[in-house]
């Protein structure tokens, strides 16, 4: 049986988790509404009242519109047979041979793209987000190769597709293993640093200050983490092969030094970032404290 390609998890996960968001989010804003009916009654302002249920509309489509459209995609599996492509989706199965297949595709580098299958009235838009994506290209190349079939694409444009679809599978993949482990430094940093000026600052407004910069530090790494996901994806476009229409396979121990790499020298630059106003703090604090001392002894 061919291999089966579909959305990833974070679709699939998401027709589920999206109602749940969305229902409690709702609840909260009931129950603020309510709250404020039991406590001022008749003193709410009609037209407030208009203007949030038209918000609480809004809120209700958009969340509609965000789980159909996880819904719709998580329910798509794609697969090549013998004769053409075989397309599952949620209102059946429809099968495009080979023979009346033209394929169009489009790519942001390191970023997205789609891949369009048409076929008579069928029109498919298959996106990088599909789990796998390059191997379906691959192999939706050689079978149409091996028919005489070139001609059905455009080999530029589906070369540049496959390299940002295979870019898109590794960093995928990266993501599920490596974000965890960031977030995990990324809130260490951050509480250091936050203790840093609750000591420094000292009082409440040291405690807000804190919490600002706590806040702040939880996307220390984003810039990092980018970083190191364009330089693997300018190894993927390097090491790709038009003529062969291959891609190069992830290479962990590479990808390794890479994330260890960033994240060491945009640790430290974070760190040296962070001193400068800790430092102005601290000067503030002993400025003040040398006032009040002259001050007393006068």
């Amino acid at each position: 049986m061919s291999k089966e390609y579909r959305y990833r998890k974070f679709i699939r996960w998401g027709q589920y988790v999206i109602p749940v968001f969305f229902g409690l989010l709702l609840l909260f804003l009931l129950g603020t509404i309510g709250t404020l009916i039991f406590q001022v009654g008749s003193y709410l302002d009609p037209i407030f009242m208009v203007i949030f249920s038209a918000e609480i509309l809004v809120f209700l489509l958009a969340g509609a519109a965000s789980w159909y459209m996880y819904f719709r995609l998580a329910g798509v599996a794609v697969s090549l047979d013998d004769n053409g492509v075989v397309y599952k989706y949620r209102g059946g199965v429809k099968h495009l041979p080979f023979e009346t297949i033209r394929v169009e595709s489009a790519s942001i580098r390191y970023t997205g793209g789609w891949l369009k299958l048409i076929s008579g009235k069928d029109v498919l838009r298959l996106a990088v987000t599909m789990e796998g994506i390059g191997y379906f290209v691959k192999d939706l190349k050689a079978a149409l190769d091996s028919r005489g079939l070139s001609s059905h694409y455009d080999p530029q444009k589906l070369f540049g597709f496959m390299k940002t679809a295979a870019y898109s599978d590794q960093s995928w993949d990266r993501m599920y293993v490596i974000f965890g482990k960031l977030n995990l430094i990324i809130l260490i940093v951050a509480v250091t640093i936050a203790n840093g000026y609750i000591f420094g600052i000292l009082g409440w407004a040291g405690i807000f200050v804190a919490l600002g910069w706590g806040l702040f530090s939880l996307f220390w790494a984003t810039g990092a983490y980018l970083i190191a996901e364009i330089k693997l994806g300018r190894k993927i476009a390097q090491e790709s092969s038009e003529p062969s229409f291959t891609f190069p396979q992830r290479d962990l121990a590479y990808e390794k030094k890479v994330f260890n790499d960033a994240i060491k020298w945009g640790g430290w630059l974070y760190f040296g970032i962070s001193l400068i106003p800790l430092t102005i703090g601290i000067a503030i604090k002993l400025y003040l404290t040398a006032q009040s001392l002259a001050n007393a002894l006068h």
